[in-house]
């Protein structure tokens, strides 16, 4: 049997972001039914941010799967500085020994969403690729907003050094053929993880389960404390308001569900976060809405926080995979925005309830929400019907994937 070996930059299966690690089981998935279907052999390495050591996505994948993943710190290190110039200067170097590279830029850090440095980090990343000789395929992700000459210049250079481009919107896909290249429609891969939850069969609860997913760094207030991804909600009122407004229904039980959960960077951790509202506000409550407060337990992987949100009624969330989590398991959800890509993503699916926190104040945005509650089961049929359009997209992503992977 054939082996290629695969390159899977800015994946990392034990991120602490478990938006990354399931892209990374996502695209591993899709890659895994063209091997079987082409009678090849896949080798897969990684490469991408340091792994958190809570979470066993890839000890699951060797166990449960029985394939073997690697893993490379694609960090400002000294070995990796070394890798960079052996690549740029004399074409060599961790790249080279790979058949190709395919890069998803973490979803949406090939973008000025998270400020230059990361941009530019990413940049340098896929000009080693380039300068190793090694095809780029850049796989499903969100491309832009470019607001510099700088970044619009190295994006543009890179799409039109890649050997292929899929994006998993009609936004992105517009940016890179205003650039006058070819990139291919799909959505996001991560939509293509199995679900465990049968609906038809769920158990009937009188209380109605949301879920709320509290991002850490909004909380926070962004990385620097200054609002720079320029909010006009007061994330912690609207936070807190939506959680009190939804405890007021009698029939409402509310399961927070952190989905970052690091220990490396504090700011971004979305368990600490939730730990700290409940304690909160649990002096203002009577003891029959302590009740239904609920923190989700910490995730080991994916794939628990996936089914976890499965059980779920209704889900809220601001992490954009915890949304996706919940479309994928054809939960009604209401995505809280602080970028495009969220608009973006969902619309491409026919699902325009999205709250853009840009925009809307942490009261009204709570009205809207209580108001979208109302209408569960018109949002329940949309979900199933953006489902279904996910389905066909990643159906022609892995066609497209398999022909460039044979040629």
């Amino acid at each position: 049997m054939t082996t290629k070996k695969i390159c899977l930059l800015w994946h990392n299966l034990e991120s602490g972001n478990l938006g990354v690690s399931a892209l990374s089981v996502g695209q591993i998935l899709i890659l895994e039914e063209i091997s079987l279907e082409n009678n090849i052999k896949f080798e897969y390495t990684t490469v991408g941010t340091v792994a958190e050591s809570s979470i066993t996505t890839r000890e699951h994948f060797l166990k449960e799967l029985g394939i073997n993943v690697t893993h490379i710190d694609y960090i400002l290190s000294l070995s990796i500085i070394r890798e960079i110039i052996k690549g740029l200067i004399f074409g060599n170097g961790i790249f080279a020994k790979f058949d190709y590279v395919i890069d998803i830029g973490e979803g949406d850090s090939f973008s000025d969403i998270y400020g230059f440095k990361r941009f530019f980090w990413h940049f340098i990343s896929k000009l080693h690729v380039i300068r190793c000789g090694t095809p780029l395929i850049l796989a499903p992700q969100t491309y832009g907003p470019y607001n510099g000459f700088v970044s619009n210049s190295l994006a543009k250079y890179v799409f039109q050094k890649a050997h292929s481009i899929f994006s998993r919107d009609q936004k992105s896909k517009l940016l890179v053929e205003k650039f006058g290249l070819n990139c291919s429609l799909a959505t996001d891969v991560a939509m293509g993880i199995p679900t465990e939850t049968d609906h038809n069969c769920k158990k009937k609860e009188r209380l109605l389960n949301i879920g709320i997913n509290i991002s850490g760094l909004l909380y926070n207030n962004g990385y620097t404390g200054g609002n720079e991804f320029g909010l006009k909600m007061d994330y912690k009122k609207f936070i807190k308001k939506l959680i009190l407004a939804i405890l007021e229904m009698e029939n409402a039980r509310i399961h927070l569900v952190p989905h970052v959960l690091t220990k490396k960077m504090l700011i971004e951790d979305d368990s600490n976060v939730s730990e700290s509202i409940v304690e909160d506000l649990k002096a203002n409550l009577i003891q029959t809405q302590v009740n239904r407060l609920l923190i989700a337990p910490r995730f080991s992987n994916p794939n628990e926080a996936i089914n976890y949100i499965g059980e779920m009624d209704f889900f809220i969330g601001s992490r954009m995979h915890s949304t996706i989590a919940a479309l994928n398991n054809c939960i009604p959800v209401i995505p809280v925005s602080y970028s495009k890509k969220f608009k973006d993503l969902f619309c491409n699916l026919g699902y325009e309830h999205v709250i853009n926190a840009k925009n809307v104040e942490a009261n009204d945005a709570v009205e809207q929400i209580m108001l979208f509650i109302e209408e569960i089961n018109d949002l329940r049929e949309q979900v199933l019907t953006s489902k279904k359009k996910a389905t066909i997209f990643l159906r022609s992503y892995k066609k497209n994937l398999s022909k460039l992977l044979f040629l």
